[in-house]
């Protein structure tokens, strides 16, 4: 009965993730509008990481963002708001690394040959969205070194917290550009407009690429 439901779950750890990286984002603004603990968000994002890591992405990848999990849960449960900014911000980079672990094994079940599923498309959908909250938690760890990185209405914003980086991630992510958070330092900027600039490359490649996939190959019947 065990193995059966690791199968099941396996082949769906895609949907999965996906499910649980969509409640993290509807979460951030949930917890600010009824004055919730922030560290909520933070749990989801660690419920993110162990499913990247327990989904099988891959053995070594999966190791390693457990790994990185279970020292982001230590970091945050015995030092959490004693530690300094210079520490934070190296919480911030582990954050990172386990994002982008988890983002690339999604990419490589995205675009990798074989028919079109809906664990594919979960996959390429998931990459999307831990792609936004990697640079989210760069974002982050920026402004915990220099609380001049974002501005609103000219002047630097106070208060980053976590799902402030998350909100102007996907803003920049979608590009929509609302204007009320903006960066203020070159480095910002500068990943500003790579998050941009990739998001709408991503999507071109995505769709170039599932495209291909329907089409019948040259030694398959039909392909003349």
């Amino acid at each position: 009965m065990i193995a059966a439901l690791q199968k099941r779950l396996h082949a769906r750890r895609f949907q999965i993730l996906f499910s649980i990286l969509a409640l993290t984002l509807l979460a951030g603004p949930a917890l600010r509008a009824l004055a919730l603990d922030p560290l909520i968000l933070e749990a989801l994002l660690l419920l993110t990481l162990l499913a990247a890591g327990l989904g099988g992405l891959g053995l070594a990848r999966g190791r390693a963002i457990l790994v990185l999990a279970l020292v982001l849960a230590v970091l945050r449960v015995v030092i959490g708001g004693r530690a300094g900014a210079l520490l934070l911000a190296a919480g911030d980079v582990l954050w990172t690394l386990a994002l982008v672990l988890a983002s690339a094994a999604s990419l490589r079940v995205a675009l990798r040959e074989g028919a079109l599923t809906r664990e594919r498309l979960y996959a390429a959908t998931s990459f999307y969205l831990l792609a936004g909250l990697a640079f989210a938690a760069i974002y982050h760890g920026l402004w915990q070194l220099d609380p001049g990185t974002f501005h609103a209405a000219g002047a630097p914003l106070q208060g980053v917290d976590l799902a402030t980086a998350v909100y102007f991630s996907f803003v920049t992510l979608a590009t929509l550009g609302y204007g009320d958070i903006v960066p203020a330092t070159p480095i910002a900027r500068s990943l500003a407009i790579s998050e941009a600039v990739g998001a709408q490359l991503f999507i071109a490649v995505l769709i170039a690429r599932l495209v291909s996939l329907q089409r019948p190959h040259p030694d398959e019947p039909g392909s003349d």
